[in-house]
């Protein structure tokens, strides 16, 4: 069966550096059936020419961390941002409460260090190197 090719454009979030693009198209290139991929970092898209359903490429990506939901979110509701403003809280909450200010500042590095400690590892898992990536 001769599928005919399309093109799909995928709204991606979480890429914090270029340096993951290419990373992510060497990913996306690796699908059977893809035959193009670019990443467009400014814009945030992945573009992938490709035969059959996107389906496969949108696993690979999500599988990265970087595949956006559908919906079109205000920034505030998102995950990484509720996190940080949480994280900001217990901070000073840990400046204006010093009897508590160690497990106070203990919670606010795990919340706000969940999002980028949780990239770091899908890149050392996906790549296998110790690069940029990993340690943002």
């Amino acid at each position: 069966m001769n599928e005919t090719s399309q093109t799909s454009v995928l709204a991606l979030e979480g890429m914090d550096c270029s340096d993951c693009a290419p990373k992510l198209e060497a990913q996306v290139k690796k699908i059977e059936g893809v035959t193009s991929a670019q990443v467009n970092f400014v814009a945030s898209t992945l573009t992938v020419t490709h035969r059959g359903t996107v389906e496969a490429i949108k696993a690979v990506v999500q599988r990265q961390g970087y595949l956006r939901h559908a919906e079109n979110r205000h920034f505030l509701t998102q995950r990484p941002t509720l996190t940080t403003i949480g994280s900001a809280l217990f901070l000073l909450l840990a400046l204006t409460l010093p009897q508590l200010a160690q497990p106070l500042l203990t919670i606010s590095i795990i919340v706000g260090g969940f999002y980028p400690a949780r990239a770091g590892i899908l890149n050392l898992l996906s790549s296998r190197s110790f690069d940029i990536n990993f340690l943002m």
